[in-house]
């Protein structure tokens, strides 16, 4: 039975009004735009992946679901480097500080990226948790409302066009996983009046540029990781159940052309 999250709550709604849900194709540069589009900056995912430095290249082949990824773990940093916007970020401890820090960003009228392990919300999985293989602790949504009375919350996800409900246990298990290669630690981040920062876009460019040739040179990914992965793919089944294989490969396919990783 899964342990539930118990959290210390006093009955209030707090919600950020008129809120718009705009899609997108990736999980934490949708979540970023969203939450920057509330406060005033129309930035396209696009623009934000770019100025992000967010290509990249990394194979890890650790764990029995080797992860496969193409996007930059450093682009938040990449992207208020390049652009002046200051984004705050914090990893409470315990999953009442996070909660507790979480709704007093949302009562000051900020809307809060959350990263979160996608095996807990149920909605992506016919409302249920998924299975251990589907345990991603990268995953990122924009908190936007909670409702104390009725013990949900409500997040913006990537494609989805509403905005999705998911009770506030879930949500806490979400943020505090420590499954698999990534921990989710309660991670949260949110954007100080970036409203009134005049991007330099043609300094951004040549920003964000430089960081992204860094990140194809780094020692531990990039191109060298390229080069090693038909070697790493031909090995792939030694050491592991035979049965995942299939389940394995599918989910390569899914990092390349679906996940948005």
């Amino acid at each position: 039975m899964e342990k539930i999250m118990k959290l210390k709550t006093f009955q209030e709604i707090v919600e950020l009004n008129s809120f718009n849900v705009k899609t997108g194709y990736h999980c934490e540069s949708s979540a970023i735009m969203n939450a920057l589009r509330f406060q005033g900056v129309e930035l396209g995912e696009n623009m934000i992946t770019g100025m992000g430095s967010a290509p990249a290249f990394f194979f890890n082949a650790e764990d029995a679901f080797s992860f496969l990824g193409g996007r930059s773990y450093t682009m938040l940093e990449n992207f208020c480097a390049s652009t002046g916007i200051n984004a705050e970020s914090a990893s409470p401890k315990t999953v009442q500080e996070a909660y507790d820090m979480a709704k007093e960003i949302l009562k000051a009228g900020i809307p809060v990226v959350l990263r979160v392990n996608m095996r807990y919300l149920p909605y992506l999985h016919g409302g249920k948790y998924g299975d251990k293989y589907s345990s991603f602790g990268w995953h990122f949504v924009c908190l936007v409302k909670i409702d104390e009375q009725q013990g949900v919350a409500w997040v913006t996800d990537t494609a989805y066009k509403e905005l999705q409900m998911v009770k506030l246990h879930d949500l806490a298990k979400a943020r505090n996983s420590k499954e698999g290669m990534f921990k989710t630690e309660n991670f949260l981040y949110f954007f100080k009046n970036p409203s009134l920062i005049n991007i330099d876009y043609k300094a951004a460019f040549f920003k964000s540029l430089k960081m992204l040739l860094e990140n194809y040179e780094k020692m531990d990914g990039g191109l060298i990781a390229l080069e090693k992965l038909p070697d790493n793919i031909r090995n792939i089944e030694k050491g592991r159940n035979i049965f995942i294989l299939k389940p394995l490969f599918y989910t390569f396919y899914g990092y390349i052309e679906e996940f948005g990783t």
